[in-house]
């Protein structure tokens, strides 16, 4: 995992995205950003991320690994 508040740049910059894919050594279709603001969505989607819009009190557990058929 990856926090923007402790790398030095800021989601939706692309430099985060950057970041993210070259420290983790993962193409960017293999990268999930989940975020509860849309806009850091968009701006991982057009780096080539998967992402997941979390809403608090909303999103059900295990729906993440569901959506992307994982085991929970």
């Amino acid at each position: 995992m990856v926090f923007s508040c402790e790398v030095g740049f800021i989601k939706p910059e692309m430099e985060i995205y950057s970041f993210c894919i070259n420290s983790l050594k993962v193409k960017p279709a293999y990268a999930l950003l989940i975020d509860d603001d849309e806009r850091n969505l968009k701006g991982a989607e057009r780096a080539g991320l998967k992402t997941f819009l979390f809403k608090p009190g909303a999103t059900e557990p295990g729906e993440i690994a569901e959506l992307f058929g994982l085991p929970h």
